[in-house]
C-alpha cells in the first residue's frame, strides 16, 4: 500500500478493536508498520486516535530528506477504550519542493496485559 502527496499531505486509515482491551483495559498494545519513506523534506506518522475526540492516544512522527529504504516504525500506548483509528499519513514539509511517497507494508498491532 502507497500514500502520496504533492503539496500537502495524504493518510490512510481505520478504525479496529482491541478485542482484549473490553476484559483486560489498561493493556499494553503496539502498533508496527514496515515504511519506504521517500521524498525531499518528507514526514511520515503513525497515528493512534481515539475515534471520539480526534485526538492523538500515540504518535510516532519521523522526517526524512531523500534517503529511502525499508525500516520498521512502532508506536506504543496504554489502552485505555477497545476501539481506535490507526492511521498511516505522509506529509510534505515543503510544499514547493518535490513530492513526498510512503510505502507500507505488514501492519501488526499487538496488545498484552
Amino acid at each position: 500500500m502507497s500514500a502520496y502527496t504533492k503539496g500537502d499531505w495524504c493518510a490512510l486509515g481505520r478504525t479496529i478493536t482491541l478485542t482484549p482491551v473490553s476484559i483486560h483495559p489498561g493493556a499494553r498494545c503496539t502498533a508496527g508498520v514496515w515504511t519506504d519513506l521517500w521524498g525531499e523534506m518528507a514526514q511520515f506518522n503513525l497515528e493512534v486516535i481515539d475515534p471520539d475526540t480526534w485526538t492523538y492516544i500515540a504518535l510516532k512522527s519521523i522526517t526524512q530528506d531523500w534517503v529511502h529504504g525499508w525500516e520498521l516504525q512502532t508506536v506504543s500506548w496504554t489502552a485505555q477504550r477497545s476501539d481506535v483509528v490507526l492511521r498511516f499519513a505522509v506529509v510534505q514539509r515543503n510544499p514547493y519542493w518535490h513530492a513526498a511517497e510512503v510505502d507500507l507494508d505488514d501492519v501488526v498491532v499487538q496488545c498484552a496485559y
